[in-house]
C-alpha cells in the first residue's frame, strides 16, 4: 500500500500545472530572448546580467503592489524588464492589459519590433496566441493585450483593462511643451477601476527635467528603492 500510495501520489504532482510565482522565475525559465532585445538571441533571459531589475519584476507579481513607477535612465534595461512583466501576465495571469505609447509611431515600431518578437520567442506564449492579432489588438488565451498612443484619448478611456503600462512619458504630447488636456494616465487609471483588487500599473521614463511628470508619480509612490553601485 505504502509504495502504491506513493507511485499515486508522484504521478498526481507530475499531471499538476506548473506554477510560477514570480516575473523573475517566469523569466528565466520561459524568456527566449530575440534578435531586437540583446546580442545574446536565441539564449534564455539571465536575471544575473541584470540584478537590479529582479526586486522590480517580483514586486510587479506581488498581489499586494498596485503602482510601480521606475524612473531610470536610458538604455538600463526598463524595455526588457515590462516585457518580462508583459510576458508573465499573459502566460500566468491572463487578463486584460494595456501599453501606452507617446506616439502611433511608437507603437507601431513596438509592436513589431519588441512585443510580438519576445511573444514569438516564448514557446508558451506563442501557443497562447488567438485571432485578431494585429499591431494595436493582440488577442490570447484568457485575455486581450492593447497598444495605444497617448495621443488617442478614446483609446484610454474605453474599455475596462486590469494591467496598464506607460512607456517614457517624458515624450508624451500631454506632457510636452505643447501638450493640451487631461492627464492621460488619469485617463488610463480610470479605465481599471473595476478591477480594485488586482489591478496593476507600471510607469516608466527616464527624467528629463526637474518637473518631469516621472517626478510626479513617483513622489506619490509610499515607498521608494534604490539600487547602489
Amino acid at each position: 500500500k505504502n509504495v502504491s500510495s506513493t507511485i499515486s501520489t508522484k504521478i498526481a504532482e507530475a499531471w499538476l500545472p506548473e506554477v510560477i510565482q514570480t516575473v523573475s522565475e517566469w523569466a528565466e525559465k520561459r524568456r527566449i530572448m530575440s534578435k531586437f532585445d540583446s546580442p545574446d538571441s536565441g539564449l534564455p533571459w539571465n536575471t544575473a546580467k541584470v540584478p537590479y531589475t529582479k526586486y522590480i519584476m517580483d514586486l510587479f507579481s506581488s498581489p499586494n503592489v498596485r503602482l510601480i513607477v521606475l524612473k531610470w535612465s536610458t538604455q538600463s534595461g526598463k524595455t526588457n524588464l515590462m516585457l518580462n512583466c508583459i510576458g508573465y501576465t499573459m502566460d500566468e495571469r491572463p487578463g486584460t492589459m494595456m501599453i501606452v505609447y507617446p506616439t502611433d509611431k511608437t507603437v507601431d515600431r513596438a509592436s513589431r519590433t519588441r512585443i510580438a518578437p519576445m511573444i514569438n520567442a516564448c514557446e508558451s506564449l506563442r501557443k497562447k496566441k488567438l485571432k485578431p492579432w494585429s499591431v494595436s489588438e493582440k488577442h490570447y488565451d484568457g485575455g486581450v493585450l492593447y497598444l495605444a498612443s497617448s495621443q488617442s484619448g478614446s483609446e484610454l478611456s474605453s474599455a475596462p483593462i486590469e494591467v496598464a503600462i506607460g512607456d517614457e512619458l517624458k515624450d508624451w504630447p500631454a506632457y510636452t511643451s505643447q501638450g493640451k488636456g487631461s492627464d492621460p494616465v488619469k485617463y488610463l487609471s480610470d479605465r481599471q477601476k473595476q478591477y480594485p483588487y488586482t489591478r496593476k500599473m507600471m510607469l516608466v521614463s527616464s527624467p528629463s527635467l526637474e518637473d518631469a511628470p516621472i517626478n510626479k508619480h513617483y513622489r506619490s509612490c509610499e515607498a521608494h528603492i534604490f539600487y547602489w553601485v
